[in-house]
């Protein structure tokens, strides 16, 4: 289960480098695949870009 918390943040960390907030993290936006052991984070719909000037 840690693992598992551990590329969660992992992923969330690459999406704040990239400028952009989530702003929905919940169970139903965390993909996570038993056979790959991949994390993928869904739905953006309530995203926040931030664009640096």
């Amino acid at each position: 289960m840690l693992a598992i918390a551990i590329k969660i943040t992992g992923t969330l960390a690459q999406i704040h480098a990239a400028n952009i907030i989530h702003k929905d993290i919940n169970l139903s936006n965390i993909v996570f695949n038993l056979q790959t052991g991949k994390v993928k984070i869904i739905d953006f719909g309530m995203a926040t870009v931030f664009i640096s000037n």
